[in-house]
């Protein structure tokens, strides 16, 4: 098990690197226009998968040992594969039907459609791309369900190496496209879309021999099938929801900012966005380690031995969520000397998108509490809160700036983030309040911890030196320097 785990992150680590270095690459090799659209096409992608598979990824990771158990595992993945069929049928012929509607709302800007700009213009291209991000949300659908059942079933090995195959695909095909001239967007997503179907292609057939391995259990009672089926519906669709909350929350700033702006100015915002997230990226793994060590606990020994556990861990990764965030504050230079020079011009949003990913990591942080309570209602209440107050707020900011083609974006960039951070700030101050009403509050250690996260949007000199101070008082009071000198006595 351990090993499978560590092979399961070191891809996924892997896929992080192969993905960041890719955004890189792409930036030197697409116009800042395309590379905008393109950032908000991944984004949209990543709303839609949840919406049209109806969260299928996430319940069949859940309920797949279930079926394993009780003898039904092949009976499960057959009506999993009918019912994601089904409903990416629909899905399709919805979004394909709406294809033009669709793509005005989400890719052209306002100008555009104000102006009609519909005849070989912007709004065309909008529509061609809006078709490619159909084709991505199947194929990334697909691959995320095949993924949820490898998890489901231990996997490990099989889901690294779907996520890598993925990566690898996109990488290769996104970056040979634009060297071959095919610098739009549409391509990239198109892409996208390949490299999870060769992915799909190539891990399958394993995965078929593996069921047919699988030794099987006479199902006993008839109505045994039919309650898993109950909850996973149930199970999936709150964390479908949750997730359509999450991806838009993170969506929204960088979408309207291209509604009321350019691509070209969605381009800078998307390379900040790049380089910032690596400290949520960062989370994620470590959430993910968290969350499984916690779980464990709470099944084998109870809510109140597993408290002491949660305490410790929760601080602990807010401690490494900090240095981390420290060590992108500092070497923002560095990072941003990554881009083409005609992206320098994002610098000026990156501290608050940086506190953004901070506050986004604190969020998934504090949310596990609730699903060791198995109350995903409450997670998904947070991220609608969240939701509304970004949308409200970036309304507010962007209209309130007045910009217009040709002027410095430093400012409409910087109100598009903050909009963000009062929208995840809301979201972690619910997720607080929803803590204590399952019965496992937040300490004052872990609240003075979470309002510290400040620091990060006002740069380096704010964030280096409260990092140091938090490190250093962390090891005072948790008696690591009397350890260690007792050690060496």
């Amino acid at each position: 098990m351990a090993t499978s785990m560590g092979a399961a992150a070191t891809a996924a680590v892997l896929s992080r690197v192969l993905g960041f270095a890719r955004t890189i690459v792409l930036s030197w090799l697409i116009s800042q226009a395309q590379f905008g659209l393109l950032g908000v096409a991944l984004l949209i992608v990543n709303v839609l998968v949840p919406v049209c598979s109806a969260g299928l990824f996430e319940g069949v990771a859940r309920y797949a040992p279930l079926h394993e158990a009780s003898g039904t595992l092949r009976r499960f993945v057959r009506q999993l594969a009918e019912a994601l069929l089904l409903l990416l049928a629909i899905s399709v012929g919805v979004l394909g039907a709406g294809a033009g509607v669709f793509s005005d709302s989400l890719f052209a800007t306002a100008r555009e459609v104000a102006t009609g700009d519909s005849v070989g213009g912007a709004i065309n291209e909008s529509q061609r791309l809006m078709q490619a991000v159909i084709v991505c949300v199947v194929a990334l659908a697909v691959l995320q369900t095949l993924i949820g059942l490898l998890k489901g079933l231990r996997m490990f090995r099989a889901v690294g190496a779907a996520e890598v195959i993925a990566v690898l695909g996109f990488t290769a095909l996104a970056v040979g496209s634009a060297l071959s001239g095919w610098t739009s967007a549409r391509a990239m997503v198109l892409a996208y879309a390949a490299g999870c179907s060769i992915s799909v292609f190539l891990i399958v057939p394993g995965v078929m021999r593996q069921l047919g391995r699988l030794a099987t259990v006479p199902l006993t009672a008839s109505t045994a099938a039919r309650r898993p089926k109950t909850g996973l519906l149930r199970y999936s669709l709150w964390a479908a929801g949750t997730a359509v909350l999450w991806h838009a929350l993170i969506l929204y700033p960088m979408w309207y900012l291209l509604k009321v702006t350019d691509p070209a100015t969605a381009g800078l915002f998307h390379a900040a966005r790049t380089l910032t997230q690596l400290v949520h990226l960062s989370a994620v793994l470590i959430i993910g380690i968290v969350s499984a060590n916690l779980t464990h606990q709470w099944e084998a020994h109870g809510r109140d031995a597993t408290r002491p556990q949660l305490l410790r861990l929760t601080r602990l990764t807010m401690l490494v969520l900090f240095v981390v965030g420290a060590a992108l504050a500092v070497g923002r230079p560095v990072l941003m000397g990554l881009f083409p020079g005609s992206f320098h011009a994002a610098s000026g949003v990156y501290d608050p998108l940086l506190l953004l990913f901070v506050l986004v990591g604190f969020v998934g942080l504090i949310a596990l509490r609730m699903n060791l309570a198995e109350r995903p209602g409450l997670v998904f209440l947070a991220w609608l809160l969240g939701a509304t107050v970004n949308v409200l707020v970036a309304y507010y900011l962007l209209n309130g700036v007045g910009w217009s083609t040709g002027d410095d974006p430093t400012e409409v960039l910087r109100a598009a983030a903050w909009a963000g951070v009062a929208g995840v700030s809301v979201a972690l101050v619910s997720c607080v309040v929803a803590a204590q009403r399952v019965g496992l509050a937040v300490d004052r250690v872990t609240l003075t911890l979470l309002a510290c996260a400040g620091v990060f949007g006002f740069g380096w000199r704010f964030a280096l030196p409260a990092t140091a101070i938090i490190v250093v008082v962390y090891i005072v009071r948790t008696g690591l320097v009397r350890r260690t000198n007792s050690l060496g006595a």
